[in-house]
């Protein structure tokens, strides 16, 4: 990860003191979210910690970024990343850590309110492996990143949100 914090540290935000990282149950994998909507942060976390995926929240992506550099939070194993976020966009961040040797392997996935076919050619020329639209249903969610992190698929019961 050295090659990765030696990076400029030019991108604003402050570097954490201190971050408690809400690990939930261990399946060893690891998944950051950076969204800057607190409930979309809250609906991804509870969804995958149904199923055992730890999941690191962040506002930004200048957060995340900070967070790396600092060692802070490890490498994940994928990456949830909007689009659409206050000083540094989506397509900004994925196409940072997608440049970084640590990353090589690393799935960024886009997860946005943005549908347009424009949207999702961005989003793959930055580096993202794939494209979920907000809103989404859980199950169809939890299944595409377990696909993605090469888990096996678990079963989900239907609720009534689904």
């Amino acid at each position: 990860m050295d090659r990765f914090m030696s990076a400029p540290d030019n991108l604003g935000g402050s570097r954490p003191a201190s971050l408690t990282i809400p690990l939930n149950q261990d399946n060893g994998k690891l998944v950051l979210v950076i969204d800057d909507s607190q409930m979309i942060r809250r609906i991804v976390q509870y969804s995958l910690a149904e199923v055992a995926i730890k999941t690191v929240p962040f506002h930004s992506g200048i957060d995340a970024i900070n967070a790396l550099r600092a060692g802070v939070v490890p490498v994940p194993d994928l990456v949830l990343l909007d689009i659409g976020m206050p000083h540094m966009s989506g397509y900004d961040v994925a196409s940072l850590l997608s440049s970084k040797p640590e990353f090589k392997g690393v799935p960024i996935v886009m997860l946005s309110g943005k549908g347009r076919i424009i949207d999702r050619l961005r989003a793959k020329r930055a580096g993202a492996i794939d494209y979920i639209t907000k809103p989404f249903e859980k199950r169809e969610f939890v299944h595409k990143i377990f696909a993605l992190l090469k888990l096996k698929v678990p079963d989900i019961e239907p609720t009534p949100t689904d």
